[in-house]
């Protein structure tokens, strides 16, 4: 499990031009564990008692936000991704989702205080480290502006301009989902998502996808 450890490191945006030499000296096999969970399990979240990051090695998972007894659903994770990076310098600050498996799963955990001594020790990665935050930063200020927007109709408008996906726009989670996840009712999601059809922003391909016109979205988001 080892080589495939380092093969997912090697391959994930964090550890871009790092080396492979410097990787296999900082992870041994005793620098991390391995768990394997059945679906449906929680695999870690808040109540976690230590601090690390988990690669999935095989599986996915649902990444939850901590709002409730089932939680609303983020996004969803698959063998190659990583999660807990964001929170290694939170100063025991709780996990602020929770991962669910959604199959069986394995997930290799590597202990926060390692992980931030192979960040510190490699310039390269230290840099990657602080982009990828800045991106954090970034999406979490669009999130903002999604749950600030002053009507159903725009919070919808910049969901999907945050998900739309070669033109087309595929909620990720079922409807019920995105409007919890966007704050309001489904009913007011299905007012909005008809005003966006009235106005050509978004036109129906099938049962659960929609043709997005990208310069009216555009203009619709001013």
């Amino acid at each position: 499990m080892l080589e495939k450890l380092l093969s997912i490191l090697k391959d994930h945006p964090l550890f871009n031009d790092v080396s492979e030499d410097y990787l296999k000296t900082k992870l041994q096999t005793d620098s991390f564990s391995l768990k394997e969970f059945k679906s449906h399990t929680v695999a870690y979240s808040s109540k976690t008692d230590s601090v690390c990051v988990g690669v999935i090695l095989t599986g996915k998972v649902h990444v939850l936000a901590n709002n409730g007894q089932d939680g609303t659903l983020l996004k969803k994770m698959n063998s190659g991704d990583i999660f807990g990076i964001a929170n290694l310098y939170a100063d025991h600050e709780p996990f602020p989702s929770k991962i669910i498996t959604e199959a069986s799963a394995k997930i290799a955990f590597i202990d926060g205080d390692k992980f931030k001594e192979i960040i510190e020790g490699d310039p390269t990665l230290l840099k990657n480290y602080l982009t990828y935050l800045t991106q954090k930063i970034i999406y979490l200020n669009k999130k903002v502006a999604t749950f600030s927007a002053d009507s159903s109709e725009k919070k919808l408008a910049i969901y999907i301009g945050e998900n739309v996906k070669n033109g087309i726009f595929s909620p990720p989670c079922s409807m019920t989902q995105v409007a919890a996840l966007l704050g309001m009712g489904r009913a007011s999601l299905y007012r909005a998502i008809d005003c966006l059809r009235q106005h050509g922003i978004i036109e129906d391909q099938d049962d659960n996808s929609y043709l997005v016109n990208a310069d009216k979205l555009r203009s619709f988001n001013k």
